[in-house]
């Protein structure tokens, strides 16, 4: 395992759930069994946010006593490193008899839906922008698909808004941003307007291979910009780590979607508030595993936010950080 994935793993505390890097792995949850055996497989793509999300899932369902969760204990999670790995892994739970399947991400998501019609889907999805049309593409009548989702509006307004108070200084901004996401093509330039309207310019950055990252990082640094705000989706999140350390070599600050993130070292983030998500995902396994039909279920939209400033990551980058309590504002007071 190289340093930054063990990093990253330990530092999510998945060591004491007993996820290992060796594909999908069986954590077994402390307590008695139920009557009626149950295993709940789960997949994801490795990324500074989605383990913790899982995390947050498997504390819920735990506490979930209505449900009698918190005695199950067959759990097949499974990490993954690219999505031909998730679709291997999705079939190798379907095979093992789960009754159910969480997919988190995007690249999950569609992993798992391609592999049945029948074994039961909770999809998680809050890596990119998940548009309501295409939600109700997925979670159709008769189906097996539920949904818990973001449902924050004008999240990357309101990240430029931040941004001008933390920065107020700059000028300019850049947005980092993959041209084969889910997000619109046009995302970029639809944020002009709302760059504008706060005193900014926004100049973007394509990252259209893996490897190209340290590369559009330091062309960012080099335009002498006063940040860099980051497109959430997965892609660049499974890349955050890296990005933190080439951006803090640049001197550039990072705004990001996820606090997870800012824990890490990015300047701030302002976001889905994820740990509700994980509590929705949650409520919906548990209605699931009681018989309701999955389709039967409304979607899970979680519109609560979470803002987190890093005084630690401004200190390295020589930015005085206002005060934003009064905003609910969350301040890292240890990176991770």
């Amino acid at each position: 395992m190289n340093r930054a994935r063990r990093a990253l793993l330990g530092g999510l505390g998945l060591a004491s759930l007993g996820l290992l890097t060796g594909g999908c792995e069986v954590v077994e949850m402390l307590g008695q069994a139920r009557r009626e055996e149950r295993r709940l497989g789960c997949s994801l793509i490795v990324s500074p946010a989605w383990p913790k999300l899982l995390v947050d899932i498997s504390s819920d369902l735990a506490v979930l006593e209505n449900h009698r969760l918190d005695a199950s204990r067959n759990y097949v999670w499974g990490l993954a490193e690219s999505p031909a790995d998730l679709a291997d892994q999705v079939s190798a739970q379907i095979r093992a008899g789960v009754s159910l399947l969480v997919a988190i991400g995007t690249p999950a998501i569609e992993a798992a839906t391609r592999a049945t019609t029948s074994v039961p889907i909770v999809a998680v999805q809050v890596g990119d922008a998940p548009s309501p049309a295409a939600v109700e593409q997925l979670v159709r009548p008769g189906g097996n698909v539920g949904a818990a989702v973001s449902g924050v509006e004008r999240q990357l307004e309101h990240q430029l808004e931040l941004f001008r108070q933390v920065r107020p200084d700059a000028r300019r901004v850049g947005l980092l941003w993959r041209p084969d996401s889910t997000w619109p093509a046009d995302t970029p330039s639809s944020l002009d307007a709302a760059a504008s309207q706060v005193g900014l310019e926004l100049q973007p950055f394509e990252l259209r291979r893996s490897a190209e990252l340290d590369d559009v990082v330091a062309s960012a640094g080099r335009a002498g910009l006063g940040g860099l705000l980051v497109l959430p989706e997965w892609q660049t999140s499974r890349l955050m780590l890296r990005l933190i350390e080439q951006a803090n070599k640049a001197r550039l600050p990072l705004i990001v979607s996820y606090d997870r993130f800012a824990d890490l070292g990015a300047l701030a983030s302002f976001g889905p508030e994820m740990s509700l998500i994980g509590r929705a995902a949650a409520e919906l396994i548990g209605r699931i595993l009681e018989g309701a039909a999955p389709s039967s279920l409304p979607v899970k939209r979680v519109t609560d936010t979470s803002l987190t400033v890093n005084p630690i990551a401004a200190g390295r980058l020589g930015v005085s950080l206002p005060d934003l309590r009064n905003q609910g504002a969350r301040a890292v007071d240890k990176e991770i």
